[in-house]
């Protein structure tokens, strides 16, 4: 989180332990001072600022906007004196007056923070809508069912690529072989022709020796 965001959420989690132990009571406030005040105790008071500063840590929230930073870099001196000044009265009978500007504080701060957590992913499904996170569930169990045999693979993937390459060379092998056929054609022809010609020489030679021995 950047700095300045921490530094919020340390200033909020102050103010709801300053907002828990104002008061001793654990009834409702409009059981205790009268309607005018919310039907709250103490502790749903100093939830309000706590689960702010929970929801901004959950998303682990990190902000670009250096004039957004600027503006939130001030805010845990408002709720000091938020702490300092309005919450005295929380309990004394004014709340009807010191709670509302307790609240429209908070609203503020959530006003500026809630789009940048609306535009966090979370890797918690369960902060999504149920819809959604029954989606992403399916999904992951699809996904955990299949196994990839990673050695199998690559031996497939290089069987495919050496099929690929034989492929690529056929068309000159056969060239060669068409060649190489022609040659040995014309090597079996003059074979032939060779031997023709060794037979009639020894022909007229035995034809030759036959004549001088008669002779």
């Amino acid at each position: 989180m950047n700095k300045e965001i921490e530094s919020l959420c340390v200033a909020l989690e102050s103010l709801a332990e300053a907002v828990e132990k104002g008061w001793s009571e654990n009834s409702s406030l409009n059981e205790a001072f009268g309607w005018n005040h919310p039907a709250i105790n103490r502790f749903e008071l100093a939830y309000i600022p706590l689960s702010l500063s929970q929801r901004i840590r959950k998303a682990d929230l990190n902000i670009d906007d250096k004039e957004l930073l600027e503006i939130l870099g001030k805010v845990p001196e408002k709720l000091n004196r938020l702490k300092s000044g309005t919450l005295p009265y929380f309990y004394n009978g004014h709340g009807a007056q010191a709670i509302p500007a307790f609240i429209s504080t908070l609203e503020w701060i959530s006003s500026l923070i809630e789009p940048e957590l609306a535009w966090v992913i979370h890797n918690d499904p369960n902060v999504l809508p149920p819809a959604i996170s029954r989606k992403l569930k399916g999904l992951a169990a699809k996904i955990d069912e299949i196994e990839v045999d990673q050695d199998k693979l690559t031996k497939q993937i290089q069987i495919i690529n050496d099929a690929t390459e034989t492929a690529e060379s056929l068309p000159s092998d056969l060239q060669d072989l068409k060649e190489a056929r022609k040659k040995v054609e014309s090597i079996g022809t003059e074979a032939i022709k060779t031997a023709a010609k060794i037979s009639t020489a020894k022909e007229k030679r035995a034809f030759k020796i036959l004549c001088q021995a008669n002779f």
